[in-house]
């Protein structure tokens, strides 16, 4: 399933979806089946990275070891390829800013693998 802008699609094989920069989107499996899809960034910036963060702080998360500040930390660091949808973007900024410093005192680095 994807829902870009509020519209919802059932995707099958062989379909595609262009989500448009800027656009609020989301993907999941609606189904209990695996699924597979491709996904394109187009400039791609540091899309792998932030993938490869995200991905980590779900298994530290599980682990017990991630909280809200590294959260933020890794959001503030990806801004420029991921935007989350809330709080608004004109919170998000000054927020990121705020938080850079206590970021650097505790050591919480924006990055995982």
């Amino acid at each position: 399933m994807v829902n870009i802008d509020g519209v919802t699609r059932t995707m099958g094989a062989g379909n595609e979806v262009v989500v448009p920069a800027g656009v609020r989107h989301s993907f999941w499996n609606a189904s209990e089946a695996e699924a597979h899809y491709w996904q394109e960034f187009r400039p791609a910036l540091r899309s792998a990275e932030f993938f490869s963060t995200l991905f980590a702080l779900a298994r530290e998360s599980k682990e017990g070891k991630s909280g809200t500040l590294q959260l933020l930390v890794s959001a503030a660091r990806f801004q420029n390829e991921i935007m989350v949808t809330n709080p608004p973007p004109w919170i998000q900024r000054p927020m990121f800013a705020a938080l850079k410093p206590l970021a650097k005192v505790l050591r919480v680095k924006a990055e995982r693998r």
